[in-house]
């Protein structure tokens, strides 16, 4: 399957004196994931797909780029 998700932070004063602002900025994100076989899982994701380079975190610590994570999932017999 396949699943988006976009992440939203609107702009915001980044000290107690409201001098220093950050920006605001949009993410998004892609999740695809298939069960070829009913024993193994497989999917990619990717985060901040279009690479916004001016996204912080609440300490205003830069966000990576553009990540991608595999997984691959095995079952056991029931």
């Amino acid at each position: 399957g396949l699943t988006l998700q976009t992440r939203y932070r609107t702009g915001s004063f980044a000290n107690n004196f409201s001098t220093l602002r950050s920006n605001g900025y949009v993410l998004l994100d892609a999740l695809v994931s298939a069960t070829p076989h009913p024993m193994l899982n497989l999917s990619l994701s990717v985060t901040n797909i279009f690479n916004v380079k001016n996204a912080r975190d609440s300490y205003e610590i830069p966000l990576p780029g553009t990540v991608f994570f595999g997984q691959i999932e095995l079952g056991s017999r029931p």
